[in-house]
């Protein structure tokens, strides 16, 4: 799914709302964009973008990586890395502590 983000309150909306990694694609204008810097100043700002292109990955609000530049070989490791840490998440979510039945 592609988002059209232009400001800080949707960013962050999404962030809060959406339990699947979520890879934020911070570039210029003219471009297809998740992010426009030029249009959303006050998100690229909040999210420290010092170089473009910048990659984040984020897991439930947390910023687990980031990618600048187009190293098309390391944005793969890093959302491979990334869906691993969904599931491990999702497996710990779905962890119930109140079974007395587990052996430890």
């Amino acid at each position: 799914m592609l988002l059209n983000i232009t400001d800080l309150e949707e960013f962050k909306a999404i962030l809060d709302n959406d339990i699947n990694p979520i890879v934020v694609d911070f570039t210029a204008h003219g471009i297809q964009v998740k992010v426009d810097v030029n249009s959303a100043n006050e998100v690229a700002t909040d999210c420290a973008i010092k170089e473009l292109p910048t990659f984040q990955f984020y897991l439930r609000r947390d910023k687990i990586f980031e990618l600048t530049g187009a190293d098309k070989d390391a944005l793969k490791r890093y959302l491979d890395s990334c869906v691993v840490k969904a599931e491990l998440q999702k497996e710990f979510d779905d962890f119930d502590v109140s079974d007395d039945s587990a052996d430890y």
